[in-house]
C-alpha cells in the first residue's frame, strides 16, 4: 500500500485517500510477534471456549490454510513463506491491531451488606480474622 518500489507515481496508500478520503496507516509487520499473538488468539479461554473461531462455510481458504502453516527451519518462531501463507499473513496483521484476547479487566466488588454473598462470606471467614468489608457482624 505504502511502497512505491522505484515507480514515481502516487502510492495506493495516496490513492485510497485522494479518491475516496480514506486514510490508510501503515500495518505492524512484526512476524514473530503477529504468529504469537495468532497462537495466543487460537488457544481456548478461562472457560475453554476458543478465542476465535473460523467459519468453515465462509472461510473455506482460511480453514483450509491456517492449519497447513508450518515453521521456518531457519527460524522455529517464523513460518516457513514458501507454502499458502496468505491468509495466516492477514490474520495476522489483524490481530497484531488488536489487545490480546486476555487483556480483560476484572473488578472486584464489594457485596452489598444485606446480599446473600455477604452472609455467605461472614460464615466462611474463620473465627479471629477480620471480616472482609461489606461483610454483615
Amino acid at each position: 500500500m505504502f511502497g512505491i518500489d522505484g515507480h514515481v507515481g502516487e502510492t495506493y496508500a495516496d490513492t485510497f485517500q485522494r479518491v475516496g478520503g480514506i486514510t490508510c496507516i501503515k500495518g505492524d509487520n512484526q512476524r514473530v510477534l503477529g504468529w504469537g499473538r495468532m497462537r495466543h488468539w487460537l488457544s481456548n479461554d478461562y472457560m475453554g471456549r476458543p478465542w476465535w473461531t473460523v467459519d468453515a462455510d465462509l472461510c473455506p481458504y482460511t480453514k483450509r490454510t491456517i492449519g497447513s502453516l508450518v515453521s521456518d527451519k531457519g527460524d522455529p518462531e517464523d513460518l516457513d513463506t514458501t507454502g499458502e501463507d496468505h491468509s495466516g499473513d492477514a490474520h495476522r496483521y489483524g490481530f497484531m491491531a488488536r489487545p490480546s484476547p486476555d487483556a480483560t479487566i476484572v473488578r472486584a466488588t464489594t457485596p452489598l451488606t444485606d446480599s446473600v454473598k455477604a452472609l455467605l462470606n461472614t460464615l466462611q471467614t474463620p473465627a479471629g480474622q477480620p471480616r472482609p468489608s461489606g461483610m454483615v457482624a
